[in-house]
């Protein structure tokens, strides 16, 4: 099994099943500064109001599952390819993902999202986007992507449902 499987399948099995405060402080622990280039401290007076970065990737996120997963592929091609990364915690109890300067980059006004600086300021809103678009752009050896086109349909077909049918079906009692 390929690692984008694996890595999609602990991710459901991890968050899945945590609860919400648990999620938060998980994410506070996944973002150790040791991991990172950069880390950002949350609180009212250090609010983010824009990008911190002028070079490579930006990730914008929170503690949530979908926010979890943009950070666990960069942290695979830091590991793999010495790719570094920032982050910045985007408190959605606090709204500032709907804040003008950050829908510039993610229209829906949600998390994640990405900008890439050394890509012209790239944006890119979407979890199952920015697994594509980096495994597509960062992952020459394809390590976390595919290169046979059935395998990459295969892939794309299972991020597609469960990015869009297992929640939603979990939700609504037509999972089972």
């Amino acid at each position: 099994m390929r690692l984008l499987y694996r890595i999609l399948l602990i991710a459901l099995t991890f968050f899945m099943f945590k609860t919400p405060l648990s999620r938060i402080y998980q994410t506070t622990r996944h973002f150790i500064p040791a991991t990172t280039t950069t880390t950002r401290t949350m609180s009212s007076s250090d609010r983010p109001s824009g990008l911190i970065a002028k070079s490579g990737i930006e990730l914008l996120t929170w503690g949530t599952p979908n926010g979890h997963k943009a950070s666990i592929i960069l942290e695979e091609l830091k590991a793999a390819y010495g790719k570094d990364y920032v982050w910045q915690g985007i408190n959605i109890g606090e709204n500032i993902q709907k804040e003008p300067w950050f829908t510039k980059f993610s229209p829906n006004g949600r998390i994640p999202a990405i900008v890439d600086h050394d890509r012209n300021d790239f944006s890119v809103f979407e979890g199952a986007a920015i697994l594509a678009y980096l495994t597509r752009h960062y992952d020459p050896e394809h390590k976390f992507s595919f290169t046979d086109p059935d395998d990459l349909s295969r892939c794309e077909q299972w991020v597609a449902w469960q990015h869009g049918g297992l929640v939603s079906s979990e939700i609504s009692g037509n999972g089972r």
